[in-house]
């Protein structure tokens, strides 16, 4: 958008200033607080604060007082914008005013938020020698300016402590502003910091703004009037009697900022509008995060059914008990799942924990959708149309190296696995041929099909309902980034997704830590685990060991007989690095059942029955969304 009347600024003549604003903080700040409520207003507040064309950000830019101005980028937390002005030292002048009033704006709704700002003068100007000649090459020098900035933090940037006679916040225990008059707790109030309320209060706008459109057309189960997005935690992953779990899920494209330097440089080297491109690639991309979320709350509402027996709501599937019911009140249907950040190419996703890998195989298979099938509203058709642009294009499910999840992340051949068990038990060494789980939808690794979609990272952490959303967040989001490092680790990764999940609630650091152990144990211990998992391997992984469609997956029907011993018995043979054989011929000699699950690897069957009591097998579908819901 263009603030004061002028045309864009021409980068080889006019004098200007590139200043950059960063926000530091947004997940400390969005995840502050135990409540749905708050974390979704939050992030609401944050995206408000840093779109340009929503109130915050629209009403500076016009402001006749921040001169002529053109917006470069405002996407995930970041904003660049370029002042001009004919004058000397006019365009500073304008640049400071700006971030002078925008920071005002950011402390006056929290002090959480730190803004980094780094301002950088183009063009002739006698007053800043050596300064880049051009926007251009301004622009490249931006990202490095805004690091400098970050490592130096000002006493200003520091949260300021109440005084000992203060009321502390009963959320975030800072300093307490107000009482909260927004929720009916009789005549007691809830003491709160200022963005405690005005979160709660714009989180309200939200979900009344997007809930009913993101759900539209999905009809209620029958002796129900409606569906609708949880704002409250207990509502996603409690059942009374049952699991109280819930899944933090964290999505983020690989290599994105890489991509998009190498696509700024390819737009500068053709002579196109480098920051025109540059901004529609942005709003391609914003566009397949908000579809993606669109779409996974479309598919789990969608799959929501009435029991025959009782005429509650249900989600069926294998696995789990091969039922969650969600939480009802009224004649109204809460969904068990719900975004809380979608912005840029970061997609966080809360859900009952028992749909987080029903989920995560849905999103996957939707970002792999062949392009050729998509229609033109599609929120993916944008990026898709890409792939024939540098550097855009991926062939979908990797580089078809065709291992499956037997082999994932363990660096050994599936063969040694099988010989290993074959040889100790005398059980067939034949690798079985993974069934995709159902409604998987997924092309087949190496698939040949390209795309422009890029590939994601996702972090999946398990938690107790209840617990800081903040721990969930902060260990899925370090899965992510643990999985994005072994995508880029073999060449044959890189044009697939990569999926890492952990039961373990702790310090992010202390999982991290428990993966990589397992990953390489000491001694001559195995490896315990196949995570990370590239895409193709999880799709394998899930079809082979949880599909109940696998005749020789865990849970076929051969194989439930042994469930409590595969659990009591077997596992903590095989963490512990033994052999199985003493203990299959012990169960023959009793005349008990003694299978084992094909394919023959250790790990794999460790992440395998790790799952089986929480993974719910739903096959989730894609509804069509009708035309009013686009809208938002």
């Amino acid at each position: 958008m263009t603030g004061a009347a002028g045309p864009p600024p021409d980068a080889g003549r006019d004098r200007g200033v590139l200043v950059g604003v960063d926000l530091a903080g947004i997940q400390r700040f969005v995840f502050e607080g135990r409540r749905l409520l708050d974390a979704i207003g939050r992030a609401t507040l944050v995206a408000d604060l840093t779109d340009t064309a929503r109130p915050h950000l629209k009403s500076l830019l016009a402001d006749p007082a921040t001169g002529a101005n053109r917006v470069l980028r405002d996407a995930g937390g970041a904003l660049y914008i370029a002042f001009t002005d004919p004058t000397p030292g006019g365009a500073a002048r304008n640049a400071r005013t700006f971030t002078g009033r925008y920071t005002r704006r950011l402390r006056d709704v929290s002090d959480q938020l730190s803004p980094v700002v780094a301002h950088i003068a183009y063009g002739p100007d006698p007053d800043t020698p050596g300064a880049p000649a051009t926007q251009g090459e301004a622009l490249k020098l931006l990202p490095v300016a805004l690091q400098q900035a970050r490592s130096r933090l000002t006493a200003a940037h520091q949260p300021v402590p109440g005084l000992g006679v203060t009321a502390l916040c009963d959320v975030t225990g800072r300093p307490a502003e107000l009482l909260d008059h927004t929720r009916d707790r009789g005549p007691v109030r809830e003491r709160a910091a200022r963005d405690i309320v005005a979160a709660r209060v714009r989180a309200r706008r939200w979900h009344q703004d997007n809930s009913t459109a993101w759900l539209r057309g999905i009809a209620a189960p029958a002796g129900f009037d409606h569906l609708e997005l949880p704002t409250d935690v207990d509502h996603l992953g409690r059942e009374i009697g049952d699991i109280s779990r819930l899944a933090v899920i964290h999505l983020d494209f690989n290599g994105l900022g890489d991509l998009l330097k190498r696509y700024h440089r390819a737009c500068a080297d053709s002579g196109a509008d480098v920051v025109a491109a540059m901004r529609r690639v942005s709003a391609d991309i914003a566009r397949l995060t908000d579809g993606l979320a669109r779409a996974i709350i479309r598919s789990v509402a969608a799959a929501i059914d009435t029991d025959r027996a009782g005429g509650d709501p249900v989600i069926t599937g294998a696995g789990a008990g091969t039922r969650l019911r969600p939480r009802t009140d009224r004649r109204t249907v809460y969904v068990p799942v719900r975004p809380v950040v979608v912005a840029g190419d970061d997609l966080t996703i809360i859900c009952d924990a028992r749909l987080a890998w029903s989920v995560t195989r849905f999103a996957l298979s939707w970002l792999d959708t062949d392009p050729a099938g998509l229609a033109p509203t599609d929120p993916r058709a944008p990026m898709a149309a890409r792939a024939g642009q540098e550097p855009w294009g991926r062939i979908i499910g990797g580089a078809g190296n065709g291992t499956g999840a037997t082999s994932a992340g363990t660096g050994s051949a599936t063969g040694a696995h099988s010989a290993e068990w074959g040889n100790a038990t005398g059980v067939s060494t034949e690798t079985a041929t993974g069934v995709p789980s159902a409604g998987s939808g997924a092309p087949s690794a190496g698939s040949g099909i390209v795309t422009g979609v890029p590939s994601a990272g996702i972090g999946i952490a398990v938690q107790p309902v209840g617990a800081p959303l903040s721990v969930g967040y902060d260990i899925c989001a370090a899965l992510c980034e643990r999985a994005k490092e072994h995508r880029k680790a073999a060449e044959h990764r890189r044009d697939d997704h990569v999926v890492a999940w952990s039961h373990l609630f702790d310090a992010p650091a202390r999982v991290l830590a428990r993966l990589e152990d397992a990953r390489n144990p000491a001694g001559a211990v195995p490896p315990l685990t196949t995570l990370p998992m590239t895409g193709a391997e999880f799709h394998a992984f899930l079809g082979d060991y949880l599909d109940d469609s696998a005749p020789r997956g865990l849970r076929a029907p051969a194989m439930a007989a042994q469930r409590s011993w595969l659990l009591s018995r077997l596992e903590p043979l095989l963490r512990d690095g033994l052999d199985p054989a003493p203990e299959l011929a012990r169960r023959r000699d009793l005349g008990l059942p003694a299978r084992l699950p094909e394919p023959f690897d250790r790990a794999a069957l460790l992440d395998a029955l790790s799952l089986l009591d929480i993974h719910l097998d739903v096959p989730l579908a894609d509804p069509p969304v009708p035309a009013r819901a686009g809208a938002r």
